[in-house]
């Protein structure tokens, strides 16, 4: 049964590792238009965004309309989270801070201002804009969790549903 399980996921973790090699995104590099792979994305390019695509590297919003983010699969936070350019975030914080000089931050205050960073993984749930790069690949907040997994899985420990699923398929097998 184990046996069995570990081949599905691993043909599901393929399946959808080649689904992710093929996607392609706008970039403006050099003053250029270009459509390039994932993997080509470099720090500095600026990014088109739109609705219903997934960032494929941590940026900062410099243009944008109604952009809103669903951050759950980075942060787990099920709202939708709105964005603001660059500029706009900037003069938001220094409104707010002007009128609240006593500010110290807590976790209810975390969107009293909005913010200009997206982060890879996460779904443009809507809104259109630009996007500068700043980290791709495993310095990107995605590549840093998956490193953590991947170095999990090197020190071989069975997480504890692992555990009891080896459990289970050996007392299977035994009472078989």
């Amino acid at each position: 049964m184990g046996s069995i399980n570990n081949y599905i996921k691993e043909r599901e973790f393929k399946d959808l590792k080649a689904c992710q090699e093929e996607r392609v995104f706008f970039v403006i590099r050099n003053g250029i238009e270009e459509k390039i792979n994932e993997n080509d994305i470099l720090v500095g390019d600026l990014l088109k965004i739109a609705e219903g695509m997934t960032m494929p590297a941590d940026g900062i919003l410099v243009q944008g309309f109604n952009v809103a983010m669903d951050e759950a699969a980075m942060t787990g936070e099920v709202d939708l989270i709105d964005k603001g350019n660059i500029q706009e975030c900037i003069s938001q914080k220094k409104q707010f801070l002007l009128k609240y000089p006593d500010f110290k931050k807590d976790n209810s205050s975390h969107h009293k201002v909005r913010s200009p960073v997206l982060s890879s993984g996460t779904l443009v749930h809507s809104g259109t804009g630009v996007v500068i790069i700043i980290a791709v690949g495993v310095n990107s907040e995605s590549g840093k969790i998956k490193a953590t997994i991947d170095a999990n899985k090197a020190n071989e420990d069975q997480t504890p549903l692992q555990k009891k699923l080896d459990n289970i398929a050996t007392f299977v097998g035994k009472v078989i």
